[in-house]
């Protein structure tokens, strides 16, 4: 989340980041930085959260504002101890997300598309011609269809065991990507990989890049962010939530039971296992339906809007920091600070 401004030097990441594990340990470094203010992101893992914990703490102690850039909405926690917080959410129905589960606690919010994306925004137009190239290659073939999973392998098998048949009947491949943090995979799939009718194909190993240029129709996810970044090619999603598996985790995880781009119509979304089939064939069929879903993910990911330029305005005259320079940024995750 944060790697894109600190590539363009508008923040500066702390050599020793890893190795300062306590509030204190940041205030001493503030202090002999010299900073004005500090970026956080809202890491999804225990060690993430705790390194980002750590620092608002240190800031509060040296008495310095704090910017936190929500990852994944519903990862922002309120902590007592950090002192003045200023979040940063996605979108309009993010913050509502926000004040719905945080209540008094909630702070003061702006408004920022995903940054993270800007590479893809910058590339609209030449990443949606490669997806309608690829898809004409492919238009006598069986469609493929992206599976984007989460870190609970039990999770992805149970939704798994849901979306196969479904595949089935629409002759479709299904394009395996484990998540990089689930433990289960490869074994927990092993029964998917070796079937001979060669319908599942795993292609973890491929970037996001890579594997839109196997020309998928469609992906399938839980709440993957893979989805999001092939929205950007013109690839619409499927959000599979189903009450035992997807649902549960999404609201244990981040406190709602549907994400906000799909509550604003930029996704489809299916909720139960019987209504699987008929929504996977109007995901897959529906050309006209498909056009209607990109264009509202257009609208919420301002896909056509480079938001790096608004985030350094914001930045350099954000209240009390008095310059970019001097605002250090923190994200207790490498792959959240890399666009997981």
């Amino acid at each position: 989340m944060l790697l894109p401004l600190i590539d363009a030097g508008v923040l500066r990441m702390p050599r020793d980041m890893i190795n300062i594990r306590d509030a204190r340990g940041w205030r001493s470094e503030m202090e002999a930085g010299g900073y004005r203010g500090v970026v956080v992101g809202t890491s999804d893992s225990e060690s993430g959260r705790e390194v980002e914990s750590a620092t608002r703490s240190g800031a509060a102690l040296a008495r310095l504002p704090v910017i936190a850039f929500e990852d994944f909405p519903g990862n922002f926690r309120h902590q007592d101890d950090a002192g003045e917080t200023t979040l940063v959410v996605e979108s309009e129905q993010a913050g509502r997300i926000a004040k719905d589960r945080l209540g008094g606690n909630c702070p003061r919010m702006l408004v920022f598309p995903p940054v993270r994306y800007d590479s893809q925004r910058t590339r609209l137009r030449e990443l949606r011609e490669r997806t309608r190239a690829a898809w004409a290659c492919m238009a006598l073939s069986p469609p493929p269809v992206l599976w984007a999973g989460q870190p609970e392998t039990g999770e992805c098998l149970r939704t798994l065991d849901a979306l196969l048949p479904a595949l089935r009947g629409e002759g479709a491949v299904l394009l395996f990507k484990a998540h990089p943090r689930d433990r289960g995979y490869p074994s927990a799939y092993a029964h998917l990989f070796d079937k001979p009718d060669g319908r599942v194909r795993d292609v973890t190993s491929l970037d996001v890049d890579a594997v839109m240029a196997l020309g998928p129709r469609l992906v399938v996810t839980q709440f993957s962010s893979v989805a999001v970044e092939a929205g950007f090619h013109g690839v619409p999603a499927m959000n599979v939530l189903l009450p035992e598996a997807g649902g549960s985790l999404l609201l244990t995880k981040k406190g709602y039971r549907i994400p906000p781009w799909c509550s604003a119509g930029a996704a489809y979304v299916a909720v139960e296992e019987p209504g699987m089939p008929a929504m996977l064939h109007e995901a897959l069929r529906d050309d006209l339906g498909r056009e209607r879903i990109i264009s509202r993910f257009d609208r919420y990911f301002s896909a056509s809007s480079v938001v790096l330029p608004r985030l350094v305005r914001m930045l350099e005259d954000f209240p009390t920091m008095g310059g970019m320079a001097t605002v250090t940024a923190v994200s207790g995750d490498s792959d959240n600070a890399q666009a997981r």
